[in-house]
């Protein structure tokens, strides 16, 4: 079974641009334009390996959404990839458990490393 991703943000040029990056690899994504429309996609039994999610996105932000997603899923990692750079947000993100920070503009390998890095972080990934 492919490994399953769900990216979220509320510019679709990000995402696709996160899609293209990763995509090489083999996964599979889902894609939502903010953190209600993710976890209305969670919640509808699909199964994911990985969220890639930004901070800044109307309804529903980066940070409730990566805390509901480790209150309904704890085991589900959560990558946040944001251009917002704020210490205390950062901090929240890392305190409610997402498993990097990562800061674009980024690199290819550096997006790649984060990815397979919470990905073997997960006790079920590539088993959902």
């Amino acid at each position: 079974m492919s490994t399953r991703l769900l990216l979220v943000d509320d510019e679709e040029c990000i995402r696709e641009i996160e899609a293209s990056m990763l995509s090489p690899l083999g996964y599979e994504f889902t894609q939502a334009s903010d953190g209600e429309e993710a976890l209305a996609i969670l919640d509808s039994e699909k199964k994911f390996d990985l969220v890639i999610s930004d901070i800044m996105m109307p309804r529903v932000d980066g940070i409730t959404l990566l805390q509901t997603i480790k209150q309904r899923y704890p085991e589900l990692p959560v990558l946040i990839v944001s251009a917002v750079y704020d210490k205390e947000i950062s901090r929240l993100a890392c305190e409610y458990g997402a498993y990097a920070y990562v800061l674009a503009p980024f690199e290819r390998q550096e997006l790649l490393d984060a990815v397979r890095g919470a990905l073997a972080s997960s006790p079920s990934a590539g088993r959902s």
